[in-house]
């Protein structure tokens, strides 16, 4: 009589791999969050590396540094409750949330287990489907949060982008706005369409589907946007189908160029409430959105270089 076999010779062999642990907590933290029903001075997106935990640390941080808690506090996870909300005296007045986008758990496993520990411990994460890890994805998160924080954030008087490697004097930013809301849309009975952040100004090539002729002033872009000057609104320069074996041409474009038109820099974006809805909720922008997320993994659309984080701060600012 034979004896059976040892156990262990039928027992299947996994590999302990610690992500599998972490997707669960990471999957409980995509889920949609909570409507936030009441009032607030901002909603800010701040479009987040995934990659970079220390750049959200610093930026809570110094939020905290600002005294932007309720006083006497010193629990360093205040300033992370959920709904996340920076308090004053007066109450909550802006909400901050961390965009992050979709990406491979399988080819990121310790970005996994990090982005559920930190899911874990605050609750301003906003996880999105945007492309992440890529030239597109600054771009995409920045429309999707716009669109959501609508959703979010239905009562709030601003919403507002800006990027993870940017700090800004939130005390003064308050004051600004607040200075803001009692000068021009409470006078307008809170239907003003207001836009505000660092201005710049560049010109566009609709048959190249190209921004041009950027400046930091009016002076220069409508310098810039002569059609026989020497910019590379006129010229073919530094755009990427000018360069023959490595040189940029310089020959005449002949082309039309639409502009000068302001946009606010992707370091602060800020909109009342009224123009973000009346902007993100109508058709064209619905539309613009589906079109370039469907298109994003071919270079045969037409608006594929836009839709890239080299053109970011014209194509979302404006």
């Amino acid at each position: 009589r034979e004896s059976a076999p040892h156990a262990q010779h039928n027992t299947p062999k996994f590999a302990y791999r610690p992500e599998m642990l972490c997707m669960g907590a990471l999957r409980t933290a995509q889920l949609p969050p909570a409507v936030h029903t009441g009032p607030i001075l901002l909603a800010l997106g701040v479009v987040a590396d995934p990659r970079l935990p220390e750049r959200r640390r610093w930026l809570r941080q110094r939020a905290r540094h600002a005294g932007l808690v309720p006083s006497g506090s010193n629990n360093a996870k205040t300033l992370e409750q959920s709904p996340h909300t920076v308090r004053n005296r007066q109450g909550s007045w802006l909400a901050m949330r961390f965009v992050i986008g979709d990406f491979d758990p399988r080819a990121n496993d310790r970005m996994v287990c990090s982005l559920a520990d930190e899911a874990s411990a605050y609750a301003d994460l906003l996880f999105t489907r945007a492309a992440e890890l890529n030239d597109r994805a600054c771009v995409e998160k920045s429309f999707l949060w716009y669109v959501r924080a609508l959703r979010l954030f239905p009562f709030a008087q601003f919403v507002g982008k800006t990027d993870d490697d940017s700090f800004h004097h939130l005390g003064n930013l308050r004051g600004a706005l607040q200075m803001m809301t009692a000068r021009v849309i409470n006078a307008a009975s809170g239907s003003t369409l207001l836009y505000a952040g660092w201005p710049q100004y560049s010109s566009y090539l609709p048959e190249f589907n190209r921004g041009c002729g950027w400046s930091t002033n009016t002076r220069g872009a409508l310098f810039s946007a002569r059609p026989n000057g020497t910019s590379n609104c006129a010229r073919c320069t530094n755009h990427p189908f000018c360069y023959v074996r490595g040189i940029s041409t310089e020959a005449p474009l002949n082309s039309p160029i639409v502009g000068p038109f302001p946009f606010a820099t992707g370091a602060l974006q800020l909109m009342s409430g009224p123009l973000a809805r009346r902007v993100f909720t109508s058709n064209w922008t619905v539309q613009y959105i589906q079109e370039q997320r469907r298109f994003r993994r071919t270079r045969q659309h037409k608006h594929y270089m836009q839709w890239t984080c080299a053109a970011e701060d014209g194509l979302i600012g404006c």
